[in-house]
């Protein structure tokens, strides 16, 4: 597919301007080993997808990203809304980020976050302050 497309826009400047994007991600996807160290392409689609590691033996990977999202701890009354939402690249430990989110929403909101809950998931962390 990759020469089929390059064939068909040889001599033409704007096609091969307007391909060389998704041709590179073709050429890192045909040519990445799964034992190759760092950044993999895992869907082409939205090649900012990466590899979680679960450590269940029933599904040991998830592919996506981190997120933290912050909500209020007690229902607004304009109804429930999220305050803060922040994704997480490079799969860091939980723990590490909880407190940069903590930092940012205080400083989105300016008022003091007092109590804290969290859900210690794999791919999504709740911080629900009041």
């Amino acid at each position: 597919m990759i020469r089929d497309i390059r064939r068909k826009i040889a001599g033409n400047p704007a096609l091969k301007q307007r391909f060389a994007g998704l041709l590179a991600l073709a050429m890192r996807v045909r040519f990445q080993d799964h034992r190759q160290r760092g950044p993999k392409v895992y869907s082409l689609h939205a090649p900012e997808v990466e590899c979680i590691g679960k450590g269940k033996a029933r599904a040991p990977y998830e592919f996506g990203c981190k997120v933290s999202i912050a909500t209020p701890a007690t229902k607004p009354r304009g109804g429930q809304f999220v305050l803060h939402a922040k994704a997480a690249h490079g799969n860091p430990f939980d723990g590490h980020t909880l407190g940069p989110v903590i930092a940012e929403l205080e400083k989105l909101t300016g008022i003091e976050t007092r109590r804290i809950h969290v859900d210690k998931g794999v791919l999504i962390q709740t911080v629900l302050a009041v």
